[in-house]
């Protein structure tokens, strides 16, 4: 948590791997967001799921390094920038990535759809 405190921007540039690997949705990205930081990522696996584009965070493809040093310089020499996607960032995962949310939304699913898979259950016995 102190090295979040302690960063103006946090890079996460991820990239598939040869054998065609890939990171899903990294909790270092999510973690950064939450805790105020401007995130610079890729469109790679999950993560755009995580990350908006120019709303809580900045995308790149996994091959545009330019971009990345555009993108660095930019949020370097723009606080409010930093400050605008930091906070929208934070907004973003605390409430919709939330992983203690995202449980008990998962637990009322099974909940809603277990009395009908026992009843079927039991039909077929």
């Amino acid at each position: 948590l102190s090295f979040y405190r302690e960063a103006d921007i946090f890079v996460h540039f991820c990239t598939t791997q040869p054998d065609g690997d890939k990171e899903g949705i990294p909790g270092v990205v999510v973690e950064a967001m939450a805790s105020g930081l401007p995130v610079i990522s890729t469109y790679h696996a999950g993560i755009p799921e995580t990350i908006t584009d120019g709303e809580d965070g900045i995308l790149l493809q996994e091959d545009d390094l330019d971009g990345l040093v555009r993108s660095l310089d930019v949020l370097c020499g723009d606080a409010e920038l930093r400050m605008r996607l930091g906070k929208a960032g934070a907004q973003h995962a605390l409430k919709d990535l939330n992983l203690n949310v995202k449980t008990r939304n998962l637990e009322m699913i099974y909940d809603s759809l277990l009395p009908e898979f026992v009843s079927e259950k039991a039909r077929s016995i």
